[in-house]
């Protein structure tokens, strides 16, 4: 599931992500019912190759149209790499993709959000809280030896 757009007050739809490498659904539904509004495919046509999704992982983060969630990617090393994608969330395209390599332990970096410039917040295991700008692909850190738990106010 997709934590709604803040901005968008109370009649954001609800966003999930669903699926496989190859068969990735990105949904929409009426929060009032659950009905669907709408259902496309996720398409990683505007990366480079080799990169792509497998699957995305942990909670994803709506803001101002664009989604940022924690994904396994294909890399040009590995399959199964940690990664953040950022997609278009009218049309399910990934515009943006993060590759964190392969050292890193499974659902390692979760998204914990956007930033009020449209920097994507997210936690680097084992222990930090990064910035990264989509946009410029810069990752700046935020806190660095990061312990306990991770409270951000929205």
């Amino acid at each position: 599931m997709v934590t709604p757009d803040p901005e968008a007050g109370r009649g954001a739809p609800l966003i999930e992500m669903a699926g496989e490498q190859g068969g990735l659904t990105l949904r929409s539904r009426a929060a009032v019912d659950g009905a669907v509004r709408s259902e496309q495919r996720i398409t990683v046509d505007e990366l480079p190759k080799p990169y792509q999704v497998n699957e995305f992982h942990g909670r994803g983060w709506l803001h101002s149209g664009r989604l940022a969630s924690a994904a396994w990617i294909v890399n040009n090393e590995i399959h199964g790499a940690e990664g953040v994608a950022v997609l278009d969330s009218r049309t399910g395209s990934v515009t943006h993709l993060l590759d964190l390599g392969r050292d890193r332990a499974k659902g390692c970096c979760p998204v914990l959000g956007w930033d009020n410039r449209g920097a994507v917040l997210l936690r680097l295991e084992p222990a930090a809280l990064a910035r990264w700008d989509p946009e410029t692909g810069a990752i700046t850190g935020i806190i660095a030896d990061l312990r306990g738990v991770l409270t951000l106010a929205g």
